[in-house]
């Protein structure tokens, strides 16, 4: 048995030459394969919210087919919908469970998918005290058919007193037509 610094289990796998460490899920862990957002909650204080689907999103031109931890239409990721009534501008977010601010390494890793004409943008913050702050990481516009890779380093990124609570936001917002939806998973 392998223990990082706070002492956590780790697993090691290997095949081959290639090796790789796995940390056991935490709370703040969401695959949405349980068909929900798991620990994380919808910010009830905007106009809707994130939907947890599989499969493809309902527009064609626009979403993905399927999610990022299967790699088929069975597996369930989150999306905006961005057709009518949305509007431009509307802005949807799922916020973490609280963190504790800290001198570790601490990343925040996820996928995403934007692809349509009219994407408009995909933003993390970190909030504390109720306030987003500026944004942690931020996309903007198509970025094709595919999901990709998002990383945030969380350790000097986050103004908060070491061992203070913070949360993450995943935050989207609707651009100028029914061909923007925005997806997340893992």
């Amino acid at each position: 048995m392998i223990q990082n610094e706070d002492g956590r289990k780790l697993t090691t796998t290997s095949s081959g030459p290639i090796t790789s460490t796995t940390y056991p899920p935490t709370i703040y862990d969401c695959d949405f394969e349980c068909n929900c957002t798991c620990n994380w909650k919808h910010d009830d204080t905007t106009k809707f919210q994130w939907i947890v689907t599989k499969g493809s999103t309902l527009t064609s031109g626009t979403g993905p087919d399927s999610d990022h931890t299967t790699g088929s239409r069975l597996g369930f990721f989150i999306y905006i919908e961005t057709s009518t009534p949305a509007k431009f501008n509307d802005t949807t977010r799922l916020i973490s469970p609280d963190l504790i601010s800290t001198n570790d390494e601490q990343c925040f890793r996820f996928y995403y998918h934007m692809y349509g004409s009219d994407v408009y943008r995909l933003n993390v913050y970190a909030r504390i005290n109720g306030n987003l702050g500026k944004a942690l990481w931020q996309k903007e516009g198509n970025q094709g058919n595919q999901w990709l890779f998002g990383r945030i380093s969380l350790r000097g990124n986050i103004e908060q007193t070491i061992g203070q609570p913070y949360q993450l936001v995943i935050e989207g917002i609707v651009g100028n037509s029914f061909l923007g939806d925005i997806s997340v998973d893992d």
